[in-house]
């Protein structure tokens, strides 16, 4: 098979519903942060479904919960196309990268996702399923600038190869998520998304505040890193404190070139 570039074409496209396993929610109380890691970590997987689209094979799983039913995302690594310019099967790890980040910020941008090794197709991530939202949920106005600037900070930050629109989802609660990030964090500059247009206008103070807040806690910072060191090579690593120190000092949105800067859409 012959090996692709991160900007030849979509990589995950997983929108909210899939055909895979229709007419299946994730009711239920509905657990949080740590707790919900371990549920889509170890509850048992009852049933799988091919979700048919994309570049790479995406499932969706029912996961036996506690609190009963739940989907969840699954993407193997072992179903991640070859491509030129990221090492092969890591696509997975930069999904949970991303998430991670996003958890340090406190900003719950990217839906939860963990490392799972026991998954029907071998290790995968595993990701919370987002449910559609309501008419009245979507966000307009001021309120969609706001959280569509800080999802380009979140992609500037991550080096996100592919953020397109149809990688921007909206949750039950109006809020902005992002989703499939395998190809990002790489230690050479490969921003492509459709946010562009911000590039040159200054970041909002309120994102620039939360980046600070991070970049000046020492235990928060070592946690970070160490975190992005079981998921990403030393040199992303780096990278990644690196593109957070100069968007700390630019304050503003990096040029994208007009073209190379704008990911393909479906």
């Amino acid at each position: 098979m012959a090996a692709r570039g991160s900007g030849d074409r979509d990589q995950d496209p997983t929108p909210h519903p899939g055909p895979a396993l229709a007419g299946v929610g994730s009711g239920g109380p509905s657990p949080t942060g740590p707790e919900l890691d371990r549920i889509l970590a170890t509850c048992p997987i009852t049933e799988i479904g091919r979700i048919p689209w994309g570049s790479n094979a995406v499932f969706q799983v029912l996961l036996d919960t506690p609190q009963g039913p739940r989907l969840a995302i699954y993407k193997p690594a072992r179903g991640e196309r070859p491509l030129w310019d990221f090492p092969a099967g890591t696509l997975h790890r930069r999904e949970v990268a991303t998430a991670v980040v996003d958890q340090a910020l406190g900003w719950e941008l990217v839906p939860r996702t963990v490392v799972r090794s026991d998954a029907p197709f071998g290790p995968g991530s595993i990701q919370e399923f987002i449910e559609k939202p309501g008419p009245k949920a979507v966000p307009r106005g001021a309120a969609l600038q706001e959280q569509l600037a800080q999802m380009a900070v979140l992609d500037v930050l991550v080096n996100n190869a592919d953020r397109k629109r149809a990688h921007i989802l909206v949750d039950p609660q109006g809020r902005l998520r992002g989703i499939d990030h395998g190809v990002t964090f790489h230690a050479v500059p490969k921003l492509r998304t459709v946010l562009l247009e911000l590039g040159g206008h200054p970041v909002p103070g309120r994102w620039i505040r939360a980046l600070r807040r991070l970049h000046d806690d020492p235990p928060a910072r070592v946690a970070l890193a160490a975190a992005l060191a079981r998921l990403l090579s030393p040199g992303e690593v780096a990278a990644f404190e690196r593109r957070l120190e100069r968007l700390l000092r630019a304050r503003v949105f990096p040029h994208l070139d007009p073209w190379g800067g704008r990911p393909w859409e479906w």
